[in-house]
């Protein structure tokens, strides 16, 4: 009988990058052995009975929205690529004893950013900077014929809508680009009506889009790291994410396999409250004289080799990890 393995999952999720988060993790374990059967699990919902059944649980990605279902029932975990937000009480879990307990227990501790390894830190946890498992995504064929150029929610952390998003992109493409540019937003408010499997499905075409691009503009972290796994050439705008600190810290080291494209380019575009009632009355519009297309111009010249070679190590890395860890499963 096979073995099984749970993968986070977040059912309520209406935000592309969850998924596609999921189904990384779910192609790493399904590489790592044909002997087991991966289980979606409710990243919300970790203390049930059906997750204690499980043989292993794999935990990545965000925590957490409920930090009163935590810790997970399971005894068998490896946690990798995981990040703790500082929001909703997150902070306290961390630091009560019993909690503390439970990580060291499944010490050494994976940590996606290093916001989430300088808090395991803090408190004297073993803890690593293993980097997203996104970046353990494989092209999806060996074709790669790249046609035009995605945009996914390149603004969206500074006004969530299309018609703010388009608008500020007219400035960084030429009237060429424009024509062959692709504008994809990442929330989908149907997305958690649809089956597991409609979603992961959905996941490996998003996955495909950015494969066939020429290059992609994002303000989407798990936009961007699969790219840089895929070998997309990528243009991350960090514009939007001033405000809060929880908003920077799960970029820290993570950050630095892009091109950025940073806030000093842009006027007007902070989440500051000033500045949105400056975007409200249209004065953002009224301020720029031309188009910015230097700043892209620019940004492209410095575009690193196709597959930046930290971002390789942390791949191998976190395979090596899961590998070790299936084959542990497996062997118990």
């Amino acid at each position: 009988m096979k073995k099984r393995i749970g993968v986070v999952f977040y059912p309520d999720s209406i935000n592309a990058g969850d998924d596609v988060q999921t189904l990384a993790m779910m192609q790493l374990v399904q590489r790592s052995s044909d002997n087991i059967n991966v289980v979606l699990v409710d990243r919300e919902n970790l203390q049930s009975e059906s997750v204690k059944e499980l043989d292993g649980l794999i935990i990545s990605g965000w925590f957490m929205d409920k930090p009163n279902n935590w810790p997970p029932n399971n005894t068998n975990i490896l946690y990798i690529s995981f990040h703790v937000n500082t929001a909703n009480g997150a902070s306290k879990v961390l630091q009560s004893a019993s909690h503390k307990g439970h990580f060291s227990q499944h010490a050494e501790i994976g940590c996606r950013d290093l916001g989430t390894l300088e808090r395991f830190q803090k408190l004297g946890i073993d803890s690593y900077f293993s980097g997203c498992a996104t970046l353990t995504i494989k092209p999806l064929s060996r074709e790669n014929k790249r046609n035009g150029i995605l945009a996914i929610d390149p603004f969206y952390k500074v006004e969530n809508n299309e018609s703010y998003q388009k608008w500020q992109l007219s400035r960084l493409l030429t009237h060429e680009e424009l024509a062959r540019c692709t504008f994809i937003m990442n929330d989908d408010a149907n997305l958690h009506k649809l089956s597991p499997a409609e979603r992961m499905n959905k996941a490996e075409k998003y996955l495909s889009q950015i494969q066939q691009a020429e290059f992609l503009i994002t303000s989407r972290i798990h936009a961007a790291l699969p790219a840089v796994a895929i070998g997309t050439p990528v243009f991350f705008i960090d514009a939007g994410y001033d405000r809060l600190r929880e908003d920077r810290d799960r970029f820290d080291g993570i950050i630095d396999l892009f091109n950025v494209i940073d806030l000093s380019h842009f006027q007007l575009m902070s989440r500051r409250r000033w500045a949105k009632i400056c975007r409200a009355l249209g004065l953002h519009k009224l301020l720029y004289s031309g188009p910015k297309q230097d700043v892209l111009m620019n940004a492209r010249k410095q575009t690193p080799p196709r597959i930046n070679d930290e971002a390789m190590i942390m791949s191998k890395r976190i395979e090596l990890r899961v590998n070790e860890f299936v084959k542990n499963t497996l062997d118990s």
